[in-house]
C-alpha cells in the first residue's frame, strides 16, 4: 500500500515548493538537473519488453506485484501508457488485488480520455458502475 500510495504522490500535478526558509547543508549542488532527454526507439522497446514481463505477472496471479509494475513502466515511459489496454490491464490488476478504491479511481482516470472509442467508453463506464455498485455509492 506504501508503494501505491508513492505512485499516486508521484503522480500528482502538485508542485512540491517550499516557502520556508532552508538552511543550507554542508555541500551545495549548483545549478538545475538537466531535463530528462527524449527517448529513443531503442528504450521504448526496452519499456515494451518490460511491460510485457508485467503482462506475465499478471497472467500468473500476481496482481498487486503487477499493478504496481505496470505504474511504475507507464511513469518511466509515458507513450505506453498513451495505449488504453495498458491502463486497462492497471485497472484490472488493481481490481483483482482487492484494491477497489485505486481501481475505481484508474478508470474514471481512463474515462477522462479523450481518444476512447465509444466501445471503449462502454468498458470502462461498466466497470465503474460495477465498482460503485460493490462498494455501496
Amino acid at each position: 500500500m506504501l508503494k501505491l500510495t508513492m505512485e499516486k504522490v508521484r503522480a500528482s500535478s502538485y508542485e512540491w515548493k517550499s516557502n520556508e526558509m532552508n538552511l543550507p547543508n554542508a555541500t551545495i549542488v549548483h545549478g538545475y538537473p538537466p531535463p530528462p532527454p527524449k527517448l529513443t526507439e531503442n528504450e521504448l522497446e526496452i519499456g515494451r519488453l518490460e511491460w510485457n514481463g508485467t503482462k506475465v505477472l499478471y497472467n500468473n496471479g500476481y496482481y498487486s506485484t503487477s499493478a504496481l509494475k505496470a505504474m511504475n513502466v507507464l511513469r518511466r515511459y509515458p507513450p505506453l501508457g498513451d495505449k488504453f489496454e495498458n491502463r486497462l490491464l492497471v485497472a484490472q490488476a488493481l481490481e483483482k488485488a482487492s484494491l477497489r478504491g485505486e481501481a475505481l479511481s484508474e478508470y474514471v482516470s481512463i474515462s477522462q480520455s479523450d481518444k476512447l472509442t465509444a466501445e471503449q467508453r462502454e468498458v470502462v463506464a461498466a466497470r465503474i458502475a460495477q465498482l460503485r455498485k460493490q462498494s455501496g455509492e
